[in-house]
């Protein structure tokens, strides 16, 4: 696939999971607080809610599969979460930006050490600068949120809890082309 296509598909992909919000009948309301309503959509703003809280709430509810594709990832509670999840048997595969990665203080190496599947996204053109996570084929995590203390603690940051199987195909299928990229 060319790289105009893959933008193009990728850009498809996006519009597309943004009229599902906007249109789907499923979607009742939004709330904030982790947890508080797992089936519909959660809407948190960083520094005020608990962005942090609420993927890691998520995390450890996730009884199948983990699949993140990551910017900015140095959050230590975050990794913990995962690590403990492979440890319960879900399938965990994290897709960090190669330049990120390079951090002295990226969880890339903590994960890959505890048996985590990890690949980094070479920078041909531009950055991978997603920030989302499906857990187990039915819940989106997405938003500005890095993965991060600034994020969490001081930064005006935000993060969307989605449960529903259409659109975490959607982003099931877009992690897919950027995984095998990688």
């Amino acid at each position: 696939m060319k790289t105009k296509d893959a933008i193009l598909f990728l850009t498809g992909l996006l519009i597309g999971a943004t009229l599902s919000v906007f249109f789907a009948p499923q979607f009742t309301g939004f709330t904030t607080g982790p947890g508080t309503n797992p089936e519909n959509i959660s809407v948190f703003f960083c520094p005020t809610d608990p962005c942090a809280e609420e993927l890691i709430f998520r995390i450890n509810s996730a009884q199948s599969s983990v699949d993140i594709a990551i910017y900015s990832f140095t959050l230590d509670e975050i990794s913990d979460a995962l690590i403990d999840a492979k440890q319960r048997g879900v399938k965990v595969r994290v897709l960090f930006d190669e330049g990120e990665s390079k951090s002295q203080y990226s969880e890339d190496e903590k994960l890959a050490a505890n048996q985590i599947s990890i690949k980094r996204f070479e920078k041909t053109r531009g950055l991978m600068h997603n920030k989302f996570a499906i857990i187990d084929q039915h819940t989106v995590i997405t938003g500005s949120y890095n993965y991060s203390q600034n994020a969490t603690q001081y930064n005006n940051e935000n993060l969307i809890a989605i449960k529903n199987t259409r659109i975490a195909s959607q982003y099931q299928t877009a992690f897919e082309f950027l995984w095998n990229q990688s």
